[in-house]
């Protein structure tokens, strides 16, 4: 999940607590251990997956923007950034290519509805 980019090294830990969430999302949030951020970022409409280890320079400024406060737009403006410098071309269109799947079956499940509305069929 949070392996779409991965910035540093070290100890891949198992779990990690919220430190809030990014925007009118809980899809979308920030979580942290004692050694990394583990970030799920929507980036034009896709969501990412972020990893970024404390001890790098982005480590270092999402701590800096986190602890002097300096705004869920400073840091989402930080993380599009990042996540245009960082991404692998072939990850981004996997994710790319999978929203579009998602996408298209949301909309072929609200078709269907419409569809038995007019015809007075229950859903079932």
């Amino acid at each position: 999940m949070w392996d779409n980019i991965v910035i540093g090294k070290g100890e891949h830990f198992c779990s990690a607590h919220l430190v809030f969430s990014l925007g009118d999302s809980n899809k979308h949030s920030i979580c942290e251990n004692s050694n990394s951020y583990w970030i799920t970022h929507s980036f034009a409409g896709i969501e990412v997956g972020i990893k970024v280890f404390k001890n790098t320079s982005e480590g270092k400024e999402i701590t800096d923007i986190i602890q002097n406060k300096k705004g869920l737009s400073k840091l989402n403006q930080y993380l599009d950034k990042l996540t245009l410098a960082r991404i692998k071309p072939s990850v981004f269109k996997s994710l790319i290519e999978n929203q579009r799947k998602e996408d298209y079956e949301l909309g072929r499940t609200a078709k269907e509805d419409k569809i038995k509305n007019v015809l007075g069929i229950r859903h079932s």
